[in-house]
């Protein structure tokens, strides 16, 4: 989008979809690592689960905030 960077609005509509992508997927990307045992994968996964669920609005501004040192310096 053109005006992007100088819109609220878009950036937060941005911001709900990546942390609303974040809780769809949370579940499934544990579940898929290999390094863990899997008697530990339900202890790890409820760990996981809640520290990322707690921290998504966090990860989601800090998403922004990257692409827009990529993308919003032009």
């Amino acid at each position: 989008m053109i005006d992007f960077w100088e819109s609220s609005q878009k950036q937060k509509k941005l911001k709900s979809y990546i942390v609303a992508h974040l809780l769809k997927n949370l579940s499934f990307g544990y579940s898929k690592n290999k390094d863990i045992d899997r008697e530990d994968l339900a202890t790890y996964n409820a760990i996981g689960e809640k520290s990322i669920f707690s921290k998504r609005n966090e990860i989601a501004q800090k998403i922004i905030e990257l692409a827009y040192h990529i993308y919003g310096k032009r």
